[in-house]
């Protein structure tokens, strides 16, 4: 009885001993698809009333600026490309050539904007034209955001582009667009 028990003990001692040093391995992939984001979001109101109401207007043109007009976030490389867009009621009797904008990075901005390296005044008409251009994304590690905000300033030309032009609300469509560079 007892060589039993003592062959039962080692057995289960072997078994045991067995089952603690034996291993097992699992492999698992992540497949991590890292995909572009863009995003361009004009802020507040989407019509902007510009009135020439005196001879100075007429004379030298309107001034203005529209604070955090913009918002842009991109995951890399971006470009904002701005013209007029087709008039489909009311058609301006205005030129081309007419609106002069400009991209400022806004004070108020948590995305980042200091890899903006052209935000000149661009002259805008029927033809797609480089507004912003920036060399990385607009996410900031510093505010943990990626909404880098731009105030729109803008000129209107006076003189020959509005005189002896039928008094009136002109209609002039701009469209922005936000693409890889």
């Amino acid at each position: 009885m007892k060589k039993l028990f003592i062959t039962a003990a080692l057995a289960l001692g072997l078994f045991t001993t067995n089952q603690s040093s034996a291993q097992s391995t699992a492999t698992s992939t992540f497949n991590v698809v890292l995909e572009d984001v863009m995003s361009l979001r004009i802020n507040g109101s989407t019509t902007t009333n510009v009135t020439y109401n005196d001879i100075d207007a007429y004379v030298r043109g309107k001034d203005g600026t529209l604070t955090d007009y913009l918002t842009v976030i991109s995951t890399k490389a971006y470009k904002v490309t701005v013209k007029l867009g087709t008039v489909s009621t009311n058609p301006s009797e205005l030129e081309e050539h007419l609106i002069v904008l400009a991209a400022i990075p806004s004070n108020n901005s948590r995305g980042r904007t200091d890899n903006v390296t052209d935000r000149s005044g661009t002259s805008i008409d029927g033809t797609e034209r480089n507004f912003i251009l920036a060399s990385g994304s607009t996410f900031s590690s510093m505010e943990q955001s990626a909404e880098a905000l731009f105030d729109i300033d803008y000129h209107l030309y006076g003189g020959s582009k509005v005189f002896d032009k039928t008094a009136g609300t002109n209609i002039i469509p701009v469209v922005f667009t936000i693409a890889a560079p």
